[in-house]
């Protein structure tokens, strides 16, 4: 019984231990919906709320982008409308490039600029003080134009050779590669040549320092090239040229101006220089005080010396302003370019140089063959043309004479009208002629009294009318013009201090107010052979009628040049190697024509007045002919790259500015035949050559490209 019940409790039990489970399963299960019920809704409150999140950053989003567009739209119309507000003259496209990468032009702004602008009265040593033909007591002068010019261009020179050399040494030397070639080559051999003509010559200060008109010194020689070299690395490296050649000329543009404008006021007499105010601009104190004086130059000078340098200047300058007026777009740009081509053709002309308007003819000429290089026709229409009108120029004496001054002369025979043809020292006493007649005369002193013995040509004796020695004045012997010359002549004492320090005594042979004066002696050295003073009063014994000349050129050629050609092509056979030094000319040159000098022609020939000659007097034939070759091959260059078809408005700009600098070139070596080579505008040249073949290496560089 008790086992019985204990079963049926038990059974009890497990039938109430199954409901509660039962239920217990039932309230997890449902606590377990409940739950994911509640995560079901709590998902579901997410995801509503994520979406309303990523709805409201994308709108964030979208409203941020609209503004950053509207900004950007803004700021392009605010920059467009800054752009239309900029001064032509300063473009826009300079400010994409940092302010370092323009400072490497500083140089060639201040070549092309500001170095042709520079004046200063400064003293020098000439070093000709030991040439019997230069006075003994002139020793020093005082320049103005040339030697402040060849200073700074030389410190120009170096600093550019500093930035070469920190290329090189700095990761650079990939742009000395392209200077691998054929024309560097020859330049090269070139400067060897100044270098040897440098170690030989005979006047090494002037040599080194330059001086007497002259400052083209070997250093300014050779920086001459480095100018150029600089100028072609610089340019051939842009990634436009026009643009960069744009912001040269912009930045050297009021030096020019500042020239141009002197020079228009010269030709209408108005000399800022010969004004208080202009010496005050560069005259040193000494010259600016009352009375003092300083001589600067005539005519259209204007900052450049003289004419003829003044006039290939502006005519190099002339082919810039040209190409450059076709190249603007800007119609505000085109006025002003047009402006300044008329204000240097004006300058250029009014100057009156032979050189500055020949040298614009060839420079023209040059313009249009290189523009119808690509077109055969074309080409042949403008040869025929210039072939037309040369011959139409020569064949109008008129125009001929104003092209090329002289050039129907005929030998000039100024010694004809000359009264003293010659001075011929001997031992008996010194010949000369006066007025178409010879004589003789001689002298000696008797107890302190003079005594002259003047003869005519058959040896009679001439007696003139003693006189006694005044308080000023020496005792003398004076002839009528019925006895020698057309006016009579004087023979007086003359007394002074030799070089060695002594009193040379002799007579003094001329009349008072005339320039044909000379003093004889024969105390001059030990040997008692005679002498007579040269126009520097310093005695000699050759008169100067025996220079070589080669009579080939009429005198009057080229406003004379003609004389002095004729007697520097005897001196060329000296100088078949080597030259006798960079701006040795003078000392080379036969300066010893008395006879010339006593009839009013007092002036030294510093310069040939030949480019081509002095290349051959000064440094040699090898020079000379390295020089052709390189400026042959110059051409050459231009006319391969100007042959390439264009590929786009950069290789059209390139090309303008290959023409303008070898116009520009053209100028001033068609320029060189009655010209030369000067401080003041030469700079200029091998500047607008480096440029020209930096244009033309990169056309020709995109021709092997494609």
């Amino acid at each position: 019984m008790a086992k019985s019940s204990r079963k049926k409790k038990k059974a009890q039990q497990k039938k109430n231990n199954a409901q509660q489970n039962s239920s217990k399963a039932k309230s997890t299960a449902a606590v377990n919906e409940a739950e994911e019920a509640a995560k079901a809704a709590e998902t579901t409150s997410a995801d509503a709320s994520n979406n309303t999140t990523n709805n409201s950053q994308d709108k964030v989003e979208n409203n941020t982008f609209q503004q950053t567009t509207e900004t950007n739209n803004t700021y392009t119309t605010r920059k467009e409308e800054r752009e239309k507000k900029t001064p032509f003259f300063l473009n826009v496209e300079f400010a994409k490039k940092p302010k370092e990468y323009f400072m490497t032009y500083i140089p060639i702004i201040l070549v092309l600029g500001y170095i042709p602008l520079l004046m200063r009265t400064l003293t020098y040593s000439t070093f000709l003080e030991d040439y019997e033909w230069v006075a003994a007591d002139n020793a020093t002068q005082v320049d103005v134009f040339l030697k402040i010019k060849a200073i700074v261009f030389l410190v120009v020179a170096v600093f550019t050779l500093f930035i070469m050399l920190i290329w090189f040494f700095n990761g650079k030397r990939n742009v000395f590669k392209r200077m691998k070639s054929v024309p560097f080559y020859v330049i090269g051999i070139a400067v060897l040549f100044v270098l040897i003509s440098g170690i030989f010559a005979s006047n090494k200060p002037l040599l080194l320092l330059g001086g007497f008109e002259n400052f083209e010194s070997i250093f300014v020689t050779l920086s001459y090239f480095i100018v150029m070299i600089y100028t072609f690395i610089l340019f051939s490296q842009s990634d436009s040229i026009y643009r960069d050649m744009q912001f040269v000329y912009r930045a050297s543009l009021p030096g020019f101006l500042i020239i141009s404008v002197i020079g228009l006021f010269q030709v209408f007499n108005l000399d800022l220089f010969k004004t208080e105010f202009g010496k005050f601009l560069f005259a040193s104190s000494e010259y600016r005080q009352p009375g003092a004086s300083i001589t600067v130059g005539t005519g259209e000078y204007t900052t450049l010396h003289n004419i003829d340098y003044v006039s290939t200047f502006f005519a190099m300058w002339a082919m810039i302003f040209l190409i450059m007026f076709t190249m603007s777009k800007n119609p505000k740009e085109k006025i002003v370019r047009a402006a300044l081509l008329i204000l240097t053709l004006f300058d250029m002309f009014a100057a009156g140089s032979d050189g500055g308007r020949l040298g614009f003819i060839g420079g023209i000429i040059v313009l249009a063959i290189l523009i119808s290089v690509k077109s055969k026709k074309r080409l042949a229409i403008v040869v025929g043309v210039i072939v037309v009108a040369i011959v139409a120029v020569f064949a109008v004496p008129q125009l001929r004479n104003y092209v090329v001054s002289g050039i129907g002369a005929t030998d000039s025979n100024a010694e004809a009208s000359y009264r003293i043809h010659h001075i011929t020292p001997k031992s008996d006493g010194v010949y000369f002629d006066l007025d178409g007649k010879e004589y003789s005369v001689a002298y000696s002193y008797d107890n302190n009294t003079l005594k002259v013995d003047l003869k005519n040509a058959d040896g009679s004796p001439i007696n003139g009318t003693y006189h006694e020695a005044a308080s000023k004045q020496p005792q003398y012997f004076e002839y009528s013009k019925k006895d020698i010359g057309k006016n009579g002549l004087t023979i007086s004492e003359y007394r002074a201090q030799g070089q060695d320090g002594k009193i040379d005594h002799g007579i003094m042979v001329g009349k008072q107010g005339e320039s044909l004066t000379f003093a004889v002696s024969n105390e001059v050295d030990k040997s008692g052979e005679y002498y007579f003073t040269n126009p520097y009063g310093r005695f000699v014994q050759n008169d100067g009628t025996d220079i070589a000349n080669a009579h080939v050129f009429p005198d009057k050629l080229f406003s004379g040049r003609g004389t002095i050609w004729n007697k520097t092509l005897p001196l060329l056979k000296d100088h078949l190697l080597i030259g006798c030094g960079s701006g040795l000319f003078i000392t080379d040159f036969p300066q010893n024509n008395y006879i010339d000098k006593m009839n009013g022609n007092t002036n030294y020939d510093v310069k040939p007045h030949n480019l081509y000659m002095q290349y051959w007097v000064e440094e040699g034939l090898p020079f000379l002919l390295c020089m052709l070759v390189f400026f042959v091959l110059y051409y050459v260059m231009i006319i391969k790259g100007l042959a390439v078809k264009e590929g786009g408005i950069t290789d059209a700009a390139n090309r303008r500015i290959a023409i303008a600098c070898t116009a520009a070139v053209t100028v001033f070596l068609v320029a060189g035949i009655p010209g030369d080579s000067m401080i003041v505008h030469s700079p200029t040249f091998w500047t607008f050559l480096g440029l020209g073949m930096a244009a033309g290496w990169t056309e020709l560089r995109r021709k092997k490209k494609a």
